[in-house]
């Protein structure tokens, strides 16, 4: 799904709501970049579709779930979740304690 809400993003232009921020922000940036590189194709700049190949090869790999999940302390924690279009998020996350 990640990799799906990627690349609707940079090819299409839409949200990437499932991203934090700051890959959002970068996904937009990548946007801006396609979008440049493919009116530069369409006046026959050839190197421009191998950067919107590049482009889309990105958004591909965007996916968080490609990358080893974080380093985890065993514990108790308190969490606070919202519901963003029907699917629940984690808003926040604090370590009350450690567990040994």
């Amino acid at each position: 799904q990640y990799t799906r809400e990627a690349l609707s993003a940079v090819l299409l232009g839409e949200d990437a709501t499932l991203f934090p921020e700051e890959q959002q922000a970068e996904l937009r940036r990548m946007r801006e970049d396609f979008l440049a590189a493919s009116s530069a194709y369409e006046d026959g700049n050839e190197e421009a579709g191998l950067k919107m190949e590049s482009l889309r090869q990105q958004a591909e790999e965007a996916d968080p779930s490609r990358v080893y999940p974080p380093d985890w302390t065993s514990g108790r924690y308190v969490a606070t979740l919202v519901r963003v279009n029907g699917r629940w998020k984690i808003a926040s996350i604090k370590l009350l304690e450690t567990i040994q």
